[in-house]
């Protein structure tokens, strides 16, 4: 079945963002709404409240929604439709396909797909990987996770975790917060790197540079504003991020073997301009015939990514009927 609108939801940690997107790409009636309470629950009505909007604009529009494709954080089931999802207090097991049937006019067909996976299909649709088929999608922002695209196919794994990047392990000492983090998102990632520049300050009694007036304040834009100041912390702390994340990309290259590697999420924004480096640490550890093949590049779809793959999610599905 040929369609032309669909409806894209994008469930995070903290907001969600909701669009109808025709078949070329375009958006109308976008909307983003970050959370006033994050228990899941409330969580779930300001998902609802959205949706509703958006669905008013595009009736009055004269447009007919009846797919509608929904990225979600964390780890999605699609045999069970439970999800967990920690950052959001009560979303552990939760029946999260059960719960958004019901957020949605009768008789919308709904389709749920993990974030890191709708990265995959919003890249290969409308970013820097079309008519590509292997590629890997790593968003690197408060946490860390990767979307693995293996010979055209979308690889999810046996418990649906495949891309769990966040516990890539680049040392052999244990830290027990790894864990629960796994050690490169508590060594790389935006929250990880802002615990590990506060310890750092408190441990550093000398230490009189442009974060100490920060405090519990603290952020990655912060850190960022500190490395252009040429603070000795933030230039340590993001020469460690830069070594990290090319020993972890050079391991999933060498694994993989992918044509592209494309990297996203909050901190690629500023990081951006530390590409550079970033492939002389990967050549560095990369098997050397898969490194001749693969491009390392950063995503051109800004935090849009896992939308624009929700829509893409929803056309596809669309055409199964």
């Amino acid at each position: 079945m040929m369609i032309d609108y669909v409806l894209a939801v994008d469930i995070r940690s903290d907001a969600v963002s909701v669009s109808v997107v025709n078949k070329d790409g375009e958006w109308y009636f976008r909307r983003k709404k970050h959370y006033s309470e994050r228990t899941g629950l409330q969580v779930l009505a300001c998902i609802r409240d959205q949706i509703a909007i958006v669905n008013e604009q595009a009736r009055d529009a004269g447009i007919a929604i009846r797919y509608a494709g929904v990225s979600v954080p964390g780890i999605y089931n699609d045999v069970t439709g439970e999800i967990w999802a920690p950052n959001i207090p009560g979303w552990r097991k939760f029946p999260i396909r059960e719960k958004l049937i019901e957020l949605f006019p009768p008789k919308t067909s709904i389709h749920i797909m993990a974030d890191r996976c709708c990265c995959i299909l919003g890249e290969t649709w409308q970013g820097n990987a079309k008519g590509i088929k292997n590629m890997i999608y790593l968003h690197i922002g408060a946490g860390i996770y990767a979307g693995l695209l293996v010979d055209g196919q979308i690889l999810r794994g046996n418990d649906h975790i495949a891309g769990a990047a966040g516990w890539t392990a680049l040392s052999p000492s244990f830290h027990p917060e790894y864990r629960t983090i796994g050690f490169l998102e508590y060594h790389a990632s935006g929250n990880g790197l802002v615990k590990i520049t506060k310890d750092l300050i408190n441990n550093a009694p000398g230490y009189e540079g442009v974060l100490l007036s920060k405090g519990e304040q603290l952020n990655m834009q912060d850190i960022f504003n500190a490395y252009k100041e040429r603070d000795t912390i933030a230039i340590s702390i993001i020469s460690q991020a830069i070594q990290f994340w090319g020993m972890a990309i050079a391991n999933m290259i060498s694994l993989l073997n992918p044509e592209k590697v494309i990297i996203g999420g909050s901190l690629f924004g500023p990081a951006t301009q530390f590409i550079s480096r970033i492939r002389e640490e990967m050549a560095k550890w990369s098997q050397p015939y898969c490194l001749k093949s693969v491009s390392l590049e950063p995503t051109t779809l800004g935090g849009s990514g896992s939308l624009i793959g929700a829509a893409r999610l929803a056309f596809i599905e669309s055409l199964d009927v």
